[in-house]
Parts: structure tokens; C-alpha cells; sequence
């Protein structure tokens, strides 16, 4: 009887939070999943991208629920690396050190020639479309902003100015201040330079304050979006 009642404590469904986290985990891997199956296809390589933005969010969302805690994602800007504008990380405060930020999870790669547009047209080692200059600035993703000291203290390879950072996503979901998460094709034309030359092939995510995600899938659909 009583090793009954130990099986029984030890047996626990899941709970919702922990179904947030497994959720968001799972649509990043279909995501790259799919376009792994898809082979090159660039509108399949902007939807997968897409995709792993919403698991991003869905994950750092999770896991701000989960550890009762702040969190937000990272995206990498250090131009001079193979991951720039293409890594996406969800860190939490380190529970040793609430100071310090970790990161959980595994790291996100969009598909080779996709990057998340920056927030700003002046980040160093990109050019939007240096042929023509007509890039709208309303499609920058203004969910993100560049990184101070305190916002990657204690995460290893990130660097304040050299990387970006999400909205801080609260322990209840909501977000200090809505925003949008871009993605579009790009072209590498040196070492550390990349050229966003389509602001018309872009996808992304629009967040409310209380961190609820809807899919933006039409290019013209960003200028009717004031976040």
C-alpha cells in the first residue's frame, strides 16, 4: 500500500506552463523540419523563419510562467559572425544571481539567407537595399532594441552593442510595450556585411502588451500596424 501511495505522488500530469514550454520547443523543430523538407525555397525559408520567431516567443513566454520570473529572447548582432541576425536565444535571470541572465533552451538558426531585421537602419555590418535606398522603416522589428551591459551580463558570446534584445516578457505573459518581430531575405556581399535588399519579402510577428503573437504574412500589412 504504501509503495502504492509513493507511485502515485511521483506520477504528475502536466501542467499548462510546462505545456507552453513543450509547445514552443516543438513548433521551432517543425519549423526547421520543414524547411529542411522544402529544400530552397525562399518563401518556405521566410515562413520556417516565422515560424521560429512565434517558437521563440511562445518559449520565452513559457518559461517566464514556468520559473515565475522576467524573460526575453536574444538575437545575435555581431556582424563578424556566421549567426549574425540568424541566432535566437530565450534567457532568464540566473537564480544564483538575479543580476545575471542565462540562457535556457537550445539555440534557434533561421534558414540560411533569412535574418531578423533590426530595429534600426544604422546597425553596423548591415545595408538595406543599397541598390535603390526605398527599404520602408516601418518594417524594422521594433520588438527588439540593441542591447545595453546589463541587459547580457553574465551570457556567454554576448556582448552589449553586439546584440539585440526582446521586450521583457513578465511571469503573467505581458510585455512592458507591444512591438513587431521582422523577417526577410538577405545576402551576404562580404565577411561581415549583409545586404537587406527586399523590404516586399517579409514575414513576421505582431505582439500586443499582453505578449499575444498574430502572424504578419503580407508585405503591406506592416504599414497598417503602428507598433
Amino acid at each position: 500500500m504504501m509503495r502504492s501511495n509513493v507511485s502515485s505522488r511521483a506520477t504528475r500530469a502536466f501542467t499548462l506552463i510546462e505545456l507552453l514550454v513543450v509547445i514552443g520547443i516543438i513548433a521551432a523543430l517543425a519549423s526547421g523540419v520543414g524547411i529542411a523538407l522544402r529544400g530552397n525555397n525562399p518563401d518556405a525559408s521566410l515562413r520556417s523563419a516565422q515560424g521560429l520567431a512565434m517558437g521563440a516567443l511562445s518559449s520565452a513566454r513559457g518559461q517566464a510562467a514556468l520559473t515565475q520570473s522576467n524573460a526575453r529572447f536574444i538575437v545575435q548582432a555581431d556582424s563578424t559572425r556566421d549567426d549574425f541576425l540568424r541566432s535566437i536565444r530565450v534567457v532568464i535571470p540566473d537564480p544564483a544571481n538575479s543580476a545575471l541572465w542565462k540562457q535556457v533552451g537550445t539555440e534557434i538558426i533561421l534558414p540560411e539567407g533569412v535574418y531578423v531585421v533590426p530595429p534600426t537602419n544604422t546597425l553596423t555590418g548591415v545595408t538595406f537595399d543599397a541598390a535603390s535606398g526605398t527599404w520602408n522603416i516601418g518594417r524594422n522589428s521594433t520588438f527588439l532594441r540593441t542591447a545595453t551591459g546589463s541587459d547580457v551580463a553574465g551570457l556567454s558570446n554576448a556582448a552589449a552593442a553586439t546584440t539585440l534584445v526582446s521586450r521583457v516578457i513578465t511571469s503573467l505573459g505581458s510585455v512592458d510595450g507591444s512591438g513587431r518581430i521582422v523577417v526577410t531575405s538577405g545576402r551576404k556581399t562580404g565577411a561581415a556585411t549583409i545586404v537587406l535588399d527586399n523590404s516586399s519579402a517579409v514575414r513576421g510577428l505582431s505582439i500586443s502588451r499582453y505578449g499575444v503573437a498574430s502572424l504578419i504574412n503580407e508585405p503591406t500589412s506592416f504599414d497598417l500596424i503602428n507598433n
